[in-house]
C-alpha cells in the first residue's frame, strides 16, 4: 500500500508540474511553490498621459520540483508583448491573473533560469498616478507604488506572497524633473540629455518578500543625514524643508533605540521616508524605503502644537525588524508583523 501511494504521489507531482496553479489562496493559507525566485530586475518607464507603466521584468529562479516545464507568475491586466530565455522567445498564455510560460524543455531543481517577460499595463491597483485636476489644481505629479498585501502583481510579474524572498533592483527612465526613490542602494543616475530623462538604478541585495519591493517618483528635495552608521534620507516637498526637518527630528534618535533594545542593527543599505499624495494608509514599511501620507507627516509650526507623526515615524520604522527582516509566512499571521511594531 505504502509502495502504490508513493507511485502514485509521484506520478501526481510529475503532472502538477506541467500546469501549476499560482492562484492566491483565499484563506491566507501559505501557497505551494513550484519554485524559488532568486532575484527580480525590474526596468521601467512611465507614459503619464496614458497612466500606462513599461515594463521589462527578468526572473532568476530555481525549480523545485523533478521536473518543471512551465511556470506561472502572478500578473494581472497586464500586456505582454514578449517572453524569452536567454535571447530564445517562449511561449505563453496570459491568463486573468497570471501568466503562464512554456520553458522550452524540462527542468529540475538542478537548474537555475532566468526569464525576460516584456509588457505594459495600466494598473487598477498596486501603481497609482497622482495629477493635478480641475478640482485640485495644485495636487503634485507623482507616480508611486503599494504592494501590501498582494497588490504588485498589477505592475510587475512576480510570486506575490510573502513566503518567498528574493533579492531586487529596479532600473527606471523618468523625467528629468523627477527624483527616483526604490529599495536598496542607488548605483548611478544617468543623465540622458537628447530624451529629457534619467535613468536610476536601485538594487536591493539582501532578499525581501516581493510585497514589499518599491517606487516613488516626484519632484522631490531630499534631506540627508547619517546616525548610527545608516544613511538616512528624506523625500520631502520643496516647499516644506523647514518643516520637514522639524517633523523627521527624532528620526535618528528613534533608530538608535531600536538598535539598542532589539539587539540586531538595522540591517538595510540605507532608511528613506518619502511623502506621497492620496496615500491609501498612514505609511508602509518598504524595505529600506518607507511611504508615508504627506498630510498627516509634515505639519507647519501652527500644527506641531497639537499634531506629531514620531509614533507614525516609529512604528514604520520598527518594521524593518518586524515585517521586513522577519517575515509571515502567509497573511494569516500578518497581525504579528502590526503587533511587533
Amino acid at each position: 500500500m505504502n509502495k502504490l501511494f508513493f507511485l502514485l504521489s509521484f506520478f501526481l507531482s510529475l503532472s502538477f508540474a506541467q500546469v501549476f496553479n499560482t492562484v492566491p489562496e483565499q484563506n491566507g493559507e501559505a501557497r505551494n511553490k513550484s519554485y524559488d525566485v532568486l532575484h527580480y530586475k525590474i526596468e521601467l518607464s512611465f507614459d503619464e498621459s496614458k497612466k500606462m507603466l513599461i515594463g521589462k521584468t527578468t526572473t532568476t529562479f530555481v525549480p523545485y520540483l523533478a521536473v518543471l516545464n512551465s511556470i506561472e507568475f502572478d500578473a494581472e491586466n497586464m500586456s505582454f508583448t514578449s517572453v524569452s530565455m536567454k535571447k530564445k522567445t517562449l511561449a505563453f498564455d496570459s491568463l486573468a491573473k497570471t501568466i503562464r510560460i512554456i520553458l522550452d524543455k524540462n527542468y529540475s531543481y538542478k537548474d537555475t533560469l532566468t526569464v525576460t517577460m516584456e509588457y505594459s499595463c495600466i494598473p487598477k491597483r498596486g501603481v497609482y498616478f497622482i495629477q493635478p485636476d480641475s478640482g485640485y489644481p495644485d495636487k503634485p505629479w507623482q507616480v508611486w507604488s503599494q504592494g501590501e498585501d498582494m497588490d504588485n502583481h498589477h505592475w510587475f510579474p512576480c510570486w506575490d506572497f510573502p513566503n518567498d524572498r528574493a533579492t531586487s533592483e529596479i532600473i527606471a527612465t523618468v523625467k528629468s524633473k523627477y527624483e527616483f526613490l526604490s529599495n536598496g542602494k542607488l548605483i548611478s543616475t544617468k543623465e540622458n540629455k537628447k530624451t529629457g530623462t534619467k535613468t536610476f538604478h536601485w538594487v536591493q541585495n539582501k532578499s525581501h518578500s516581493s510585497y514589499l519591493v518599491m517606487f516613488a517618483m516626484g519632484e522631490y528635495a531630499i534631506l540627508k543625514e547619517n546616525v548610527d552608521g545608516v544613511p538616512l534620507e528624506y523625500y520631502v516637498y520643496k516647499n516644506h524643508i523647514d518643516d520637514a526637518k522639524a517633523c523627521y527630528a527624532k528620526t535618528g534618535a528613534i533608530l538608535k533605540f531600536f538598535n539598542e533594545k532589539i539587539g540586531f542593527r538595522y540591517a538595510w543599505d540605507k532608511y528613506a521616508q518619502v511623502i506621497v499624495a492620496d496615500f491609501i494608509y498612514g505609511g508602509m514599511e518598504n524595505t529600506s524605503a518607507t511611504t508615508l501620507m504627506d498630510r498627516i507627516t509634515v505639519y507647519n509650526a501652527r500644527a506641531r502644537v497639537d499634531e506629531s507623526a514620531e509614533s507614525l515615524i516609529a512604528h514604520e520604522m520598527a518594521h524593518q525588524w518586524w515585517g521586513d527582516v522577519v517575515t509571515c509566512n502567509d497573511w494569516r499571521h500578518l497581525w504579528l508583523n502590526e503587533s511587533f511594531a
